[in-house]
């Protein structure tokens, strides 16, 4: 085994463990968090029990208890939304665990994961396979990109700036999304004629991306 490859090796290893780390930790923070929101769910329906019974005595308790109330549902909340940050977190490096490793991998990958999202055009196959230099990685970060924050801002669905901003957030590497333009449209023509949302196959039910 060549140097370049067995470093290639050591740093995938380092990276699945430190993936593995980082879920075993959110993990715990998930089932910290869990334990921590049904003790306050639990003292919250103390604190009304008590607060039905003080009522009647006066009108003081009732409003200390109002407020905290108040207090242990912001706090709740507060949780929550951690709650789900951290479960967001997890099912990105659970996702991540799972991307390909090599072309015949990632093309099959784009096929289940954005089948009504992304065509993958034949010469776009070719040049992918013939690639010296392939990183996968940052490939599966683009189709990310692409059939989610990309396809979502096209659709009016999220502003240009939410786009630009979940971009920087999904990928480790920049790049840009840009039009094929219409002399690659000309070109291979019959290319850009695909099969899309019909159970057809008869050539004049494609339509043109």
């Amino acid at each position: 085994m060549d140097l370049k490859k067995l470093k290639e090796t050591e740093d995938y290893i380092k990276e699945n463990t430190l993936l593995h780390e980082n879920i075993t930790g959110l993990k715990k923070q998930i089932a910290d968090l869990k334990q921590r929101t049904a003790e306050l769910s639990s003292d919250h329906k103390k604190v009304k029990i008590e607060f039905e019974e003080e009522l009647f005595r006066a009108k003081i308790a009732k409003n200390l208890m109002e407020e905290k109330l108040r207090d242990q549902k912001k706090e709740l909340m507060s949780i929550q939304f951690i709650l789900d940050d951290v479960t967001e977190q997890l099912n990105v490096y659970k996702a991540k665990e799972k991307r390909p490793e090599d072309v015949p991998q990632f093309l099959k990958w784009v096929e289940q994961h954005f089948i009504d999202d992304i065509v993958v055009l034949p010469r776009a196959k070719d040049s992918l396979k013939k690639a010296k230099h392939k990183d996968i990685e940052m490939l599966c970060d683009a189709m990310d990109v692409l059939g989610n924050d990309y396809k979502a801002w096209r659709l009016g669905e999220i502003s240009e700036e939410m786009y630009v901003c979940n971009c920087k957030s999904r990928c480790d590497t920049p790049f840009d999304i840009g039009h094929c333009g219409e002399k690659s449209i000309s070109r291979y023509a019959e290319q850009y004629r695909v099969f899309y949302n019909t159970d057809s196959k008869d050539n004049k039910d494609r339509r043109r991306l």
